[in-house]
């Protein structure tokens, strides 16, 4: 069930996620992101999982910046209240090769 709410956001962030064009090996910029929702569907907290990384490494910051600045601009997210247990503390990823069949 949580895998399909997974699916169900991350089909409505993918048309707000960018990409930067030049960065390096963009396709393997994985980036995990924790989110918690509120009811509505809005999002109360969006933090990246791998802090390390985005200290160390700049391209991978850039991806990581770009993934939480979608998730705030496709919010809310359309999930069904009723499953509001199940959606309401998530960690998506954002993979460019699934997301963008790259």
């Amino acid at each position: 069930q949580q895998n399909e709410m997974i699916r169900a956001i991350q089909q409505q962030v993918s048309r707000c996620w960018r990409l930067d064009p030049g960065a390096r090996e963009a396709e393997d910029l994985v980036v995990e992101i924790r989110v918690q929702l509120n009811p509505d569907g809005s999002v109360r907290r969006a933090d990246v999982v791998d802090v390390v990384r985005m200290v160390q490494d700049a391209y991978f910051r850039s991806a990581a910046e770009n993934a939480k600045r979608a998730i705030d601009a496709c919010s809310p997210f359309h999930l069904p209240l009723r499953q509001y247990d199940v959606w309401r503390d998530l960690t998506l990823r954002f993979n460019p090769r699934e997301m963008f069949g790259t």
